[in-house]
């Protein structure tokens, strides 16, 4: 899957750096705005709030601030995973395979198989899925590419010996075999039941 640059396409559209000062000066289309107040009443209060919630949304067992007794606030996996039998937290890796070479080349799918026998079955044996995608993005020319993928499905114990760097010896592998700017990683918690 090739490379989407993000600078090149925010300098295209006027965002960047050199469009921002600080201090409340900003510049827009070349000319300089009305300066923002650099503190109004409560401000310190919204921002601790929406840090607070921020903070609660990303980290599932995170804990209370403040509380002299803290405790992990209760994720959303666990709540989930309660009253399924034999649930398991598991960790859920995907990968992102692009199909096409950087020349334009595609991909066959013995090559592919292969790439699967040789590299992805060694590290995970005791399973993983491969499902048939399309995958579209914008290159660093500001063209929409599209082109036929395959998003790796790996489900492991989050404690599993070897499970990251295995993951990232098949990335490294992938782009290198088969010339790629980069192979999308996708990390998350599952409730698994087997």
């Amino acid at each position: 899957m090739n490379k989407v640059s993000s600078t090149a396409s925010a300098s295209r559209q006027g965002i960047g750096p050199r469009h921002c000062l600080g201090r409340g000066e900003q510049i827009a289309r070349g000319r300089a705005a009305a300066p923002r107040p650099a503190s109004w009443p409560g401000k310190s209060a919204v921002i601790a709030a929406l840090g607070a919630v921020a903070l609660g949304a990303l980290l599932p067992n995170a804990y209370v601030l403040g509380d002299a007794h803290s405790k992990p606030l209760a994720s959303t996996l666990e709540r989930r995973c309660v009253g399924v039998s034999s649930a398991t937290r598991f960790q859920r890796t995907e990968l992102y395979l692009g199909l096409t070479r950087i020349d334009g080349s595609a991909i066959s799918d013995p090559q592919f198989q292969h790439f699967v026998d040789t590299e992805i079955t060694p590290r995970f044996s005791a399973g993983f899925t491969v499902i048939a995608a399309n995958g579209q993005f914008k290159n660093d020319r500001g063209l929409i590419v599209r082109e036929p993928s395959r998003v790796l499905v790996l489900l492991y114990p989050a404690d599993a010996p070897g499970a990251h760097a295995g993951i990232e010896a098949i990335r490294s592998a992938y782009k290198l075999r088969f010339q790629q700017q980069s192979v999308l990683r996708v990390d998350d918690e599952s409730c698994v039941s087997f």
